[in-house]
């Protein structure tokens, strides 16, 4: 670990492969995609063609996603698993700050960007939650991909 805090430190993120349990990122993602699929239902076969991140079909996404984000399954991820360690050794034991027992689940489909959209989505960054009057204050942000990302701009 001690080499990981040296590069959280330096480069102000750390990827640490296999800190969640495959046996919970499994239900995680069960969960995640029975809730998709209740969106998803009735809709013609090329729905999934469309840009669900966008307009009133990405509004209805936001939604059952935030309805997701307090499920146990996703609770787990980080605090029944080894991850919940990793993150108490960067920001010291006890000092969690602000954790609400649950997360933030966001699919990103896959598309076909220009090579013009990949440069501006590269180009900025934000704090999740930015959008809203009120800005949630956090000491660490802890992502847990539930499906594989085998490329670059394959993943969120």
């Amino acid at each position: 670990r001690g080499e990981q805090k040296r590069q959280f430190v330096r480069e102000g993120y750390v990827v640490v492969r296999g800190a969640v349990p495959q046996r919970l990122v499994d239900a995680a993602r069960k969960h995640v995609n029975s809730k998709m699929g209740e969106l998803l239902k009735g809709r013609e076969a090329g729905a999934w063609d469309e840009d669900l991140n966008r307009g009133e079909d990405g509004d209805a996404m936001e939604a059952v996603m935030d309805s997701v984000a307090g499920h146990p399954s996703i609770a787990a991820l980080l605090q029944d698993s080894p991850a919940w360690g990793y993150v108490e050794s960067l920001v010291g034991e006890g000092n969690i700050y602000g954790y609400n027992k649950g997360g933030q689940v966001r699919p990103n489909f896959p598309g076909y960007p220009t090579e013009e959209e990949v440069k501006k989505a590269n180009a900025r960054w934000h704090v999740d939650k930015n959008k809203k009057a009120h800005i949630y204050p956090f000491n660490v942000l802890v992502g847990v991909m539930l499906s594989d990302v085998p490329e670059d701009n394959s993943g969120n």
